[in-house]
């Protein structure tokens, strides 16, 4: 139970990996080259023109040697190693802990989710669990069986929808090419147990995760767009710091309609 307290955000102290470390400086290298790549290189007004917020990750690496970096990477992972050797590493949880959390990771018996209000860390039994989720996909009245995945029909959907866009010049090369996925993702649902209803069988709130679906890229670009639309609605509220502004707004215009009525 201690290291569940910790809460589901909580990092144990990792070993060092000394391949992620080329990986991590091999990044931070690129990312200087670009920089004085491209430092003091004017942008064509075509080019400003042309650039998208949408479009796939760039693996440009700027050609030629670069003394000045390549020295200061090399002495940045000689340090590191060096402090590594030097500097034991602390770890933020006993012995007795991390054997805790090896053992709820291999128990395949019990699921951990966080509790859909509260922020509490519930411990299922994953039989329940998974009965519960069965059971709500099975009101017809919200959700549709269906004998196949739709993936491939979607994709077929979304790349004629594209095409059509691309022909009307609507998005431009670099927005086709983000948002028709190569490999779509099928998304997957879980459900956050609802312990604030204190009912039995437990409630669940489902969530569908649609990372690398084949709509992922359309649902942020379309999300983008309607954003500005969205805030010039006279219902539009950003958070609940913006709702209670708006409740401040409103209170003080009532007091001060009813001290011009009283004058």
């Amino acid at each position: 139970m201690a290291v569940l307290a910790k809460g589901l955000s909580f990092c144990p102290t990792a070993k060092f990996n000394a391949f992620q470390l080329e990986v991590d400086l091999f990044r931070y290298e690129r990312l200087m080259k670009l920089k004085q790549f491209f430092h003091n290189r004017s942008i064509s007004s075509q080019s400003l023109e042309q650039s998208t917020k949408f479009k796939l990750k760039s693996s440009f690496t700027p050609p030629g040697t670069f003394p000045s970096i390549e020295t200061y990477i090399k002495s940045v992972k000689f340090d590191i190693q060096r402090n590594q050797q030097m500097i034991p590493t602390r770890n933020n949880l006993t012995r007795r802990e991390r054997t805790c959390l090896q053992d709820l990771k291999n128990n395949d018996r019990i699921i951990i989710k966080p509790a859909d209000k509260g922020g509490a860390v519930v411990i299922m039994n994953y039989q329940d669990y998974s009965s519960g989720i069965r059971a709500m996909l099975a009101d017809s009245t919200s959700y549709t069986c269906i004998q196949s995945d739709p993936t491939p029909s979607t994709l077929r959907k979304l790349h004629g929808l594209l095409d059509l866009a691309i022909s009307n010049r609507w998005i431009s090369d670099k927005e086709y090419e983000y948002l028709l996925p190569k490999f779509p993702q099928r998304p997957v649902i879980y459900g956050l147990p609802k312990v604030h209803k204190g009912t039995a069988p437990l409630k669940f709130r489902p969530i569908i995760s649609g990372t690398d679906s084949v709509t992922q890229p359309l649902a942020r670009f379309v999300d983008f767009h309607l954003q500005p639309l969205v805030q010039s609605l006279p219902a539009y509220l950003k958070d609940t710091g913006h709702f209670l502004q708006r409740l401040t707004a409103i209170e003080e215009e009532r007091e001060e309609t009813l001290s011009q009525g009283l004058l």
